[in-house]
C-alpha cells in the first residue's frame, strides 16, 4: 500500500497509461459539446482541467448530409418537372432542381382514336433520375363537310345525304325525309278514310315509351311492318276528352310533348295507306295505351337466399308499383309483380334461382276510372341471388 513515486493519467483526454512525468501539467476531464457540428459546419468541444479549471476547445468535424429519397412533381401543363430532396439531419437543407420537359408524340391521334404524348425531363444533379410522363391526346373528331345528296327523296322513300371528313376521308350518311306532304292526308280526309282490313293493327302490348318528366315529353315507339305509308297518333290527357291528332312522318315513333308531371295520357295509333287515285284508307285503331308521367328511384336491390329485396323512393301520387325482373339484360320474358299502395317502398321477391344474375326495374302505376296507367321504368339494376 505504499504511495507510488509516479502515477498514470486516465482522464479521458490523454491516452490511458500516460505517465504523469511524461504529460503536460494539466489533467483534462471529459469534453462537453458547446457547439454542435452541422452538415457542412464544424462543431466545438470544450474540455476543463480537473486540477486548475483551465479550459480549452477542440474542433468537431462536419457530420455531412443524409439525403432522403427524391420526390418529383410535374406542372399542370406538363412543361416542367421539379425534383426535390431534403436532408434528414437538417430539414432546412433542401436541394431542388426544375427542368423543362421535352414533348414527343409517340402515337398520333386520329379522328376516332386518341394519341399519346410523352414529356421527358433530365436533371443535372446525378441524385435525380430522369423522369417521363405519358399523356393521352384526345381524338381529333371528324371534320364533316356540308354533304352532298347521293339519293334524292321521293314520296315513297327517304333520300340520302353523304358527308365526308376532311381529316381522314371517312364518310357518313343521313336520311333525307321523304316528302311528308305527299304521305300526310288532310285532317278531313284522314277522318273520312275507310278501314282496310289488310292494313295490320298496331299491337299495343309491343308499344314502348320513354318518358322525360323534366322535358315534359314522352317518346312513343311502335312496331311496324312497312305496310302503311304513315301513322296517325291520337292522344289526350285526363284533363281533356278531346283527341289531339299527330303524324309520325312515316316513321315508327312520335314524341308527345307538353305532359306535366303526374299527368295521365291515353293514346292510340293507326296506319294509313295512300291509294293510286290519291284517296286514303286506314287500319283499325290500336287498343288504347295508358301512361302515367311519374317515376321513382330504385335505391337498392339486395340479394337473399333464393330471393332479392328491393327498396325504392315513394311516389306520393301513384296507386302502387310494378316490379319487372328477368334473367336477360334486354328484359325478355320478364316477370311482373304489382305492389299495391303508394306508401310501400320495400318488397322481397322470392322463389328465385340460386346463383343467377337478375335484372330488375320498377315503375309507379296510377289507377283512374277503371284504367291502369303505367309510369316511367327505371334503368335496370343487377343482383346475383344467393
Amino acid at each position: 500500500n505504499a504511495v507510488p513515486d509516479k502515477g498514470f493519467i486516465f482522464d479521458g483526454y490523454y491516452p490511458p497509461g500516460t505517465p504523469f512525468d511524461e504529460s503536460v501539467d494539466h489533467c483534462w476531464g471529459r469534453g462537453k459539446v458547446t457547439a454542435k457540428a452541422g452538415c457542412e459546419t464544424e462543431g466545438e468541444e470544450t474540455v476543463t482541467c480537473l486540477v486548475c479549471g483551465e479550459t480549452k476547445t477542440r474542433v468537431i468535424p462536419p457530420i455531412g448530409h443524409k439525403w432522403g429519397e427524391p420526390t418529383y412533381k410535374i406542372t399542370r401543363d406538363y412543361s416542367k418537372i421539379i425534383a426535390t430532396r431534403t436532408c434528414e439531419n437538417d430539414s432546412s437543407h433542401v436541394e431542388k432542381e426544375t427542368v423543362q420537359t421535352t414533348p414527343t408524340v409517340t402515337v398520333k391521334p386520329t379522328c376516332e382514336k386518341p394519341g399519346e404524348m410523352i414529356y421527358r425531363g433530365v436533371f443535372e444533379n446525378p441524385a435525380f433520375s430522369p423522369k417521363r410522363k405519358t399523356v393521352e391526346l384526345p381524338a381529333l373528331g371528324h371534320s364533316w363537310d356540308d354533304g352532298v345528296i347521293t339519293l334524292y327523296p321521293t314520296a315513297d322513300a327517304d333520300g340520302e345525304r353523304t358527308f365526308t371528313c376532311g381529316n381522314c376521308g371517312k364518310t357518313r350518311t343521313e336520311a333525307i325525309p321523304r316528302d311528308i306532304d305527299e304521305i300526310t292526308p288532310a285532317e278531313e280526309m284522314a277522318d273520312a278514310a275507310p278501314v282496310d282490313a289488310d292494313i295490320p293493327v298496331i299491337n299495343t302490348g309491343k308499344i314502348q315509351t320513354v318518358g322525360n318528366i323534366t322535358k315534359k315529353q314522352m317518346k312513343v315507339k311502335f312496331p311496324v311492318d312497312g305496310a302503311a305509308d304513315n301513322y296517325r297518333i291520337q292522344y289526350r290527357t285526363s284533363e281533356s276528352a278531346d283527341w289531339t291528332n299527330a303524324w309520325s312522318a312515316g316513321t315508327n315513333s312520335y314524341m308527345i310533348k307538353g305532359l306535366k308531371k303526374y299527368s295521365l295520357c291515353e293514346f292510340r295509333i293507326a296506319g294509313y295507306v295512300k291509294q293510286p287515285d290519291g284517296s286514303w284508307v286506314r287500319g283499325d285503331w290500336s287498343k288504347s295505351a295508358y301512361r302515367y308521367m311519374g317515376a321513382v328511384a330504385l335505391k337498392s336491390v339486395k340479394a337473399g337466399q333464393k330471393s332479392m329485396t328491393l327498396t325504392w323512393a315513394k311516389d306520393k301520387k301513384c296507386s302502387g308499383y310494378q316490379i319487372q325482373y328477368s334473367l336477360k339484360s334486354n328484359m325478355s320474358k320478364a316477370k311482373t309483380i304489382t305492389v299495391s299502395g303508394k306508401n310501400k317502398t320495400k318488397y322481397t321477391v322470392k322463389k328465385l334461382k340460386s346463383g343467377k344474375k337478375y335484372y330488375v326495374k320498377i315503375r309507379p302505376i296510377k289507377k283512374s276510372s277503371g284504367k291502369v296507367y303505367i309510369g316511367i321504368l327505371t334503368k335496370a339494376k343487377t343482383v346475383k341471388v344467393k
